[in-house]
């Protein structure tokens, strides 16, 4: 039974005198509690008939007096017993659950876990209660559902949206079910909330967070990590310590496992993260190994890294093609497309570039084309080496490397005006 279920019950009429909500999800025994609480009886029967005790403060006989009188001018009465768990002796409501009154209907809501088994109340409640059990949702179905939260209302969360919640909150319904309503109210007309809209309504900055920190430093991206770590610093909420952490952690353990695995597919990889499409990506980019530099060739014949873009007379990048025991060996052809600082894709047709199409099905320039042999479950490192007649831009440079169509790694260097201050 959902909590959808026993919400379609109520609204035609609780057919039961007692109702036991238990569990590790407090969203749905608070749903639950909210919808009962202003919904069994009319607002007018609500002050004869209706009484809210808290666990805390509650003792067990009040509460079986409560449910023990008949109701005034009407025909049910309503008891709730909210936070439960935290009520002394609650044991000894066994006696009135195992015989209620027909005309009472009681709804206990027992958060953050659940009654022992082995006792005697648990046996009364599986009994003579209907038994709500309130699961927390798996980690790998978490995406969506925030994703499919208000589709009953028109509403829907993109990917990255979603992403930026479960990545800032973690599985806490309740506090991700406020932000999105919050967000939901402030958008108007709009069907679709984006990460613009959570940046802006939420305070979750798109740049700045963990999941972005982990993106910098998979590629290797040192002034991004800087920005973002100096951003944390100067904004403790937006990326705590003992949130970031962890998440790292997680992270760069999961790409260990991915060395391991005999089959390094994205299907695969997916699985691991619980079918996150930026997270597996990120992942498997990660584990790529991938780097991208420029060079500077000196009249000597020695190379030499470097940053500024009047200095770089070619770019390298470097990558692993990992040791996948389920594609076949054979010849594979590698593309690599560029895209300059100004957004212009770099192909030169007398230096070897051209076009090729994705799995998409879109048509896509190719700076560079690298045929390999590749040798089913060997590990291969290749270097791939761009010259061009003009010289480079100053800005972000974008590469982008591709298999079979699809999309395998990516990449950005930063090149600097050179000079003095350079």
């Amino acid at each position: 039974m959902t909590s959808d279920d026993l919400i379609k019950e109520w609204r035609t009429k609780p057919s039961r005198p007692v109702y036991w909500l238990e569990g590790e999800e407090d969203f749905y025994i608070d749903k639950l509690m909210d919808f009962a609480e202003t919904n069994l009886l009319k607002e007018e029967e609500r002050s004869f008939n209706q009484v809210t005790f808290y666990g805390r403060d509650a003792l067990w006989p009040d509460v079986v007096n409560a449910c023990s009188r008949y109701p005034m001018f009407g025909e049910k009465q309503v008891i709730l017993l909210k936070e439960a768990q935290l009520m002394k002796d609650i044991e000894r409501l066994e006696s009135y659950i195992s015989n209620p009154l027909s005309s009472t209907v009681l709804i206990i809501g027992y958060k953050g876990k659940t009654l022992d088994k082995r006792g005697k109340l648990s046996k009364v409640v599986n009994k003579m209660a209907v038994l709500f059990q309130s699961k927390k949702i798996p980690d790998e179905k978490l995406m969506d559902w925030i994703i499919n939260y208000k589709q009953s209302n028109g509403v829907q969360l993109s990917s990255g949206a979603a992403a930026l919640l479960a990545d800032h909150i973690g599985n806490d319904l309740s506090r991700i079910t406020n932000e999105i309503d919050k967000v939901a109210m402030n958008i108007g007309t709009k069907k679709i909330i984006t990460e613009d809209d959570i940046e802006k309504f939420v305070g979750i900055s798109k740049e700045y967070n963990v999941f972005e920190l982990q993106n910098a430093l998979s590629k290797k991206d040192l002034p991004k990590a800087i920005r973002i770590i100096q951003y944390f610093e100067h904004n403790p909420k937006a990326g705590p310590i003992q949130l970031l952490l962890p998440s790292l952690y997680v992270f760069f353990s999961k790409i260990l496992q991915i060395y391991q695995m005999s089959d390094k597919s994205y299907e695969a990889v997916s699985k691991l993260f619980y079918f996150n499409p930026r997270a597996a990506k990120q992942a498997i980019d990660t584990a790529m190994n991938f780097s991208l530099i420029g060079v500077q060739e000196k009249s000597s014949g020695k190379e030499k890294e470097t940053v500024k873009a009047k200095k770089v007379d070619k770019l390298r990048i470097s990558f692993d093609l990992d040791e996948n025991r389920i594609t076949q060996s054979g010849p594979k052809q590698i593309y690599v497309s560029i895209i300059a600082p100004d957004g212009s894709p770099v192909a030169v047709e007398a230096l070897g570039s051209g076009k090729f199409t994705t799995r998409e099905g879109i048509e896509k320039l190719f700076t560079k084309m690298v045929e390999v042999n590749y040798v089913q479950g060997e590990k291969q490192h290749l270097n791939v080496e761009w010259k061009q007649d003009n010289d480079f831009q100053t800005g972000n440079y974008r590469i982008e490397v591709y298999n079979n169509g699809f999309k395998i790694g990516e990449g950005i260097r930063t090149f600097k005006k050179g000079g003095l201050f350079g």
